[in-house]
């Protein structure tokens, strides 16, 4: 049986080139807000600690600006902002720099290109990591567990990670290997498919995960996205 997905913490991976899309897909408008305050609001209800890792330190300058504009709704603070501390790494930078940066032992992980991600799967992933994290010991444990909508195709930017998962992406980083798939190994990660959720909890039954962890990286990918009714007003 998996864990109850409970409170804990979302790092919004945001850091990406967004070479595909021709502009920075944070601040892209998706669905009356941007990307990243779409994410951000989907997330409030399901973790108590939002974190966004930004490209750089003048990246992570700009993404603040941009949240803290004057329509932004009282009383909400500003989630945690960490500027990537590795060039040209990827998502495995953005995850080293969460580590250095905090106290935290373990935090789910979402690509800003996934707006529509189910927060609810997410929260899961990491409810279940840290479950796993506290059993009796057992050798190799898994650092990460992603979601893997196709049994070959696991997700690296829809997971949680283990502090655990820091050392392995550290020295994998350093014989130049970017992927957080092939850093971890497949050892140390839990690969969970959308029937094993939909079996855990009936919350996943009506579930479509094809379409809530779809990538935008195109703008035809964002045009896709739009009821034909909207596209044709437009």
């Amino acid at each position: 049986m998996y864990p109850e997905p409970g409170s804990n913490a979302l790092v919004i991976l945001a850091g990406g080139k967004s070479r595909r899309m021709g502009t920075d897909k944070v601040f892209l408008d998706y669905q009356g807000s941007s990307f990243l305050e779409h994410l951000i609001r989907k997330a409030v209800p399901y973790f108590d600690r939002i974190l966004i890792s930004a490209g750089s330190a003048a990246h992570a300058q700009q993404i603040r600006q941009f949240l803290a504009q004057p329509e932004r709704p009282e009383g909400r603070p500003l989630p945690e902002i960490i500027p990537d501390h590795y060039d040209s790494l990827g998502p495995a930078g953005g995850l080293m720099s969460v580590f250095e940066e905090t106290g935290l032992d373990s935090f789910a992980a979402v690509a800003v290109d996934l707006p529509d991600a189910d927060m609810q799967v997410l929260s899961c992933l990491e409810s279940l990591l840290k479950t796993i994290r506290q059993e009796p010991p057992a050798s190799p444990k898994p650092c990460a567990v992603m979601l893997a909508l196709h049994p070959e195709h696991p997700e690296p930017c829809a997971a949680a990670y283990h502090r655990f998962a820091y050392g392995l992406l550290k020295s994998a980083s350093e014989a130049g290997i970017r992927s957080p798939f092939r850093a971890i190994g497949k050892e140390r990660i839990l690969f969970v498919t959308p029937e094993e959720l939909k079996k855990s909890s009936p919350c996943f039954l009506g579930l479509d995960f094809e379409t809530s962890f779809r990538n935008i990286n195109t703008m035809e990918d964002l045009a896709a996205t739009v009821p034909a009714s909207d596209s044709d007003a437009r």
